[in-house]
């Protein structure tokens, strides 16, 4: 679920696409205006107003309740079933696959900038967050995963690391001054933050 800034409410739906409610108004959006499949997964709500919908058949990119671009395999996706989404800096859009990691897609583009393997995100990518050049990924394994993409410019490759977690993390949330919140599921919440990653005292809230 996301909401606009004019107080729209966008709900993914598991088998009726995307469902719109605005000053006590619904509309749906689903496979016959062209979405590319009814299951979605999640959704995001990008800068320019546009929402980006991961669903089982790839991405779309909805604007003025119009699908405007899909984007699955047929284009350059790894993987057709997209379990996350996140908007990235300059426009773009993380997006997380179930067998196929995670990749960087730009509207109006037919082809991936950035990716990871599955095998580097955990699993599948359930949860996804991007907070400038840091990306983290929510899979199968304990915790949550982040990768620096800001040392790929001094020509290292990025680096990739584990937030400690008793359980993979369940959903993934950056906060206005950049910190990652997480949940396992056991009731316990977590915090990391680009300067100190974990910090114990905030486990267990």
């Amino acid at each position: 679920m996301v909401v606009a800034t004019n107080g729209t409410v966008h709900l993914g739906t598991y088998g009726a696409g995307i469902l719109s409610i605005e000053r006590q108004r619904s509309h749906v959006l689903s496979t016959p205006q062209g979405l590319p499949d009814s299951h979605v997964n999640d959704l995001c709500l990008l800068q320019n107003g546009s929402l980006v919908a991961a669903t089982d058949q790839g991405l779309a990119l909805v604007r003025d309740r119009q699908v405007r671009e899909v984007f699955g395999q047929r284009q350059a996706a790894p993987d057709n079933l997209v379990l996350s989404v996140a908007e990235a800096p300059g426009g773009g859009v993380w997006a997380g696959t179930d067998n196929g990691g995670a990749f960087l897609w730009t509207p109006g583009r037919k082809d991936i900038t950035d990716a990871w393997s599955a095998e580097a995100c955990g699993g599948a990518v359930r949860s996804i967050a991007c907070q400038g050049a840091l990306l983290w990924t929510a899979g199968s394994r304990p915790g949550a995963t982040y990768f620096d993409r800001s040392l790929s410019r001094n020509g290292f490759a990025p680096s990739e690391k584990l937030l400690p977690g008793a359980l993979p993390a369940m959903d993934l949330l950056c906060d206005p001054e950049g910190a990652l919140w997480w949940c396992d599921g056991t009731g316990r919440l977590y915090r990391a933050d680009p300067a100190v990653f974990f910090i114990p005292e905030l486990a267990g809230m």
